[in-house]
């Protein structure tokens, strides 16, 4: 896969909200339906800059070594938030992400199952479930971490290369501030 991070503005949708608005098929999701009536489907996280690793270099491993593998200042990522990136960036960039692999997420279905996105082809995104104990050689880890922003403006906090343009920009930003608040 050429793209391993990719940076997304999440809608705050669902899984069903993102299915209704990509659909089914080759741009949408597999026409499978065991997790309509699933709480993770209906849960909706914080909207906002997310950055990505949607990469497949986590693979067999059981979960709990995923996870501590997983680079510092991410965390294991909302299948809502994976799938709204794989499918809005196919939309954009008519590239598939994750077709030949699965990545597991931070939700698990009512048995305790992990939820795994992925396997992006011809047939739509799946979303399936694994336990988090067997070691796939298919199945890896997404990962996220939310980026903080400054007036839509992306700050990474763990980057520095342009800190001293963020610093102008938060020296123009109080600047802003003093003057309302002298109002």
């Amino acid at each position: 896969m050429k793209i391993k991070q990719l940076k997304i503005d999440y809608t705050g949708k669902n899984l069903l909200q993102l299915r209704e608005e990509f659909g089914i098929g080759a741009n949408g999701f597999y026409d499978n339906n065991w997790w309509f009536k699933e709480d993770f489907a209906k849960e909706s996280p914080e909207r906002g800059l997310y950055e990505l690793d949607l990469s497949n270099t986590l693979v067999d491993l059981i979960f709990e070594e995923q996870k501590k593998k997983i680079k510092k200042g991410f965390g294991v990522a909302h299948p809502a938030i994976v799938a709204e990136a794989i499918l809005t960036h196919f939309r954009e960039k008519k590239e598939r992400l994750c077709k030949n692999y699965w990545l597991r997420t931070s939700s698990v279905d009512s048995v305790g199952s992990r939820v795994g996105v992925g396997r992006f082809d011809s047939d739509g995104l799946f979303v399936n479930d694994y336990w988090d104990g067997p070691r796939y050689v298919s199945v890896g880890a997404a990962a996220a971490r939310k980026l903080r922003s400054l007036e839509s403006r992306t700050i990474d906090p763990l980057e520095s290369s342009n800190l001293k343009s963020r610093i102008k920009e938060l020296e123009d930003f109080r600047e802003r501030v003093e003057k309302i608040l002298k109002v």
